[in-house]
């Protein structure tokens, strides 16, 4: 047996490996964390709006199963003429891939069925 100890060096790509693996097993602990924090934070967030117990049960305290009156719509009202364009149906003619153009560099070019 040599009373020496060996001054072999370990190979490079060994070194190389056992630092990148340190690396990820740092990054996967830090990500592991920072989701946690996050799950965490959004669990303890305080619900938005407040709480409606009449839509809790299963029937309307009145035991009607209409909308209050002042929440109906009435239906022999007159539509305005906006909400009747915004109605309107789309008749706008459909462009096909032949008629389209693309700009390409500074030039426009006609599209390829």
């Amino acid at each position: 047996m040599p009373s020496t100890k060996s001054r072999a060096r370990p190979a490079a790509f060994y070194t190389r490996t056992r630092t990148a693996l340190i690396g990820l097993g740092v990054f996967a602990v830090g990500a592991s964390a920072a989701a946690g924090v996050a799950l965490w934070r959004r669990a303890r967030r305080p619900s938005e709006g407040h709480a409606a117990p009449d839509l809790k049960a299963d029937r309307h305290p009145d035991g009607s199963k209409r909308a209050p009156a002042d929440f109906r719509p009435d239906p022999h009202a007159q539509v305005d003429e906006s909400d009747r364009e915004a109605l309107r149906p789309a008749t706008e003619k459909v462009r096909h891939r032949t008629e389209t153009t693309e700009e390409l560099n500074g030039a426009a070019t006609v599209g390829t069925a």
